[in-house]
């Protein structure tokens, strides 16, 4: 993470963080100079928040399971985009959800309840997934 210090005399407020003058902290993320706030060090680079981006194509009638990445918190964004045909779809192991062509869910999940998504259709059907960390 880029480490910033406060060189002003008065308290400085970037999205959730908070610097004292004169505390040098880490951001999770890059911060603009007209913050007010000076950039220390660089390293080490912030990860970006993509953890998972592919499509996955089911075949007829089969139940294929996608075992998601851990992300660093427990929490991550995914966002399914239903490409061609209809699809029903599980998280974790809740109740399945239906989407049809051009159809997106989006929600914000806890990894340990949502490890895998469950993906079945009763024909071809292919499911963009986008798994994004929760900073």
């Amino acid at each position: 993470m880029p480490t910033y210090k406060n060189n002003t005399g008065v308290t400085v407020f970037w999205q959730d963080a908070v610097w004292a003058p004169g505390e040098t902290a880490p951001s999770p993320n890059y911060i603009p100079e007209s913050s007010g706030l000076t950039l220390v060090s660089e390293t080490p680079v912030p990860k970006g928040p993509i953890i998972l981006s592919e499509d996955y194509t089911t075949e007829p009638e089969v139940n294929m399971t996608v075992t998601l990445p851990c992300p660093e918190g427990d929490k991550y964004n995914l966002s399914l985009l239903i490409l061609s045909e209809y699809m029903d779809i599980m998280l974790g192991s809740g109740p399945s959800l239906r989407l049809t062509t051009g159809t997106e869910y989006r929600g914000t999940l806890s990894w340990g309840r949502a490890p895998r998504i469950v993906l079945y259709s009763p024909v071809e059907a292919t499911v963009r997934v986008l798994m994004e960390e929760v900073y």
